[in-house]
C-alpha cells in the first residue's frame, strides 16, 4: 500500500529501461548520466543489479565508500 502511494505520486519521474552510466552525488543535487540523457534530483532510489555493481559498469562520483564496495564484492551470486 505504501509503495503504491509513493509510486503513484512519483510515477511521472520514474524511468524504466534506461541504462545508468554514472551517478554523481558529490553536491546537493544528484546527477544521473544515462543513455537517455542527464537527470538531476535531490534524492535517488536505485535498483542496480548486483552484477552491474560488481562489474563496475556504473561510475560513482565520488567512488562508493570502501565498506560499501567491500560489501558488494563479498556478496556471492547464485544461478
Amino acid at each position: 500500500m505504501l509503495f503504491r502511494r509513493l509510486f503513484d505520486k512519483y510515477k511521472p519521474i520514474v524511468r524504466f529501461n534506461t541504462r545508468v552510466l554514472s551517478i554523481d552525488y558529490q553536491g546537493p543535487v544528484i546527477r544521473l548520466k544515462t543513455t537517455n540523457g542527464v537527470y538531476s534530483a535531490k534524492k535517488v532510489i536505485s535498483s542496480l543489479p548486483l552484477g552491474i555493481l560488481k562489474a563496475g559498469r556504473v561510475q560513482f562520483i565520488p567512488h562508493l565508500p570502501e565498506p560499501y564496495q567491500d560489501a558488494i564484492n563479498s556478496i556471492g551470486m547464485g544461478n
